[in-house]
């Protein structure tokens, strides 16, 4: 980009991001300015994380079912690590987005969204 490579301008990417900005005030309030309207740039890069309702309707059930233990937990289950108390609502939430996040990374990783199934599909198997 010029701005970058030939000025001495200490945020490029701010002044080419204040130049819709300023061309749409301008439309607005300069009575000769021409009327179209220009889209507000962004750096950001794309999201590519997927939303829950894009992966599998088994994995979404598995997640459900965990959470679900989550929130009301048995309370004579024996097993040792087993929960004894609720998580709050909103750890629950995040639970979630963990699980999301987790299978949008394995995908972004280069597994087939289709092969992710369960919960288990998160966990990498030993080769033997």
């Amino acid at each position: 980009m010029w701005l970058e490579n030939r000025t001495l301008c200490p945020k490029p990417k701010d002044v080419v991001r204040s130049i819709p900005r300023l061309w749409n005030e301008a439309s607005e309030q300069i009575e000769v300015w021409p009327r179209t309207k220009l889209a507000v740039l962004s750096f950001k890069a794309p999201k590519r994380r997927r939303k829950w309702c894009d992966l599998a309707e088994s994995f979404q059930a598995d997640g459900e079912t965990y959470r679900a233990m989550r929130a009301n937990p048995y309370v004579f289950d024996e097993r040792a690590n087993a929960p004894r108390r609720p998580l709050a609502e909103t750890t629950l939430y995040q639970q979630k987005e963990h699980l999301r996040l987790a299978a949008s990374v394995l995908i972004e990783s280069g597994m087939p969204l289709e092969e992710i199934r369960s919960l288990a599909d998160l966990i990498e198997r030993p080769s033997c």
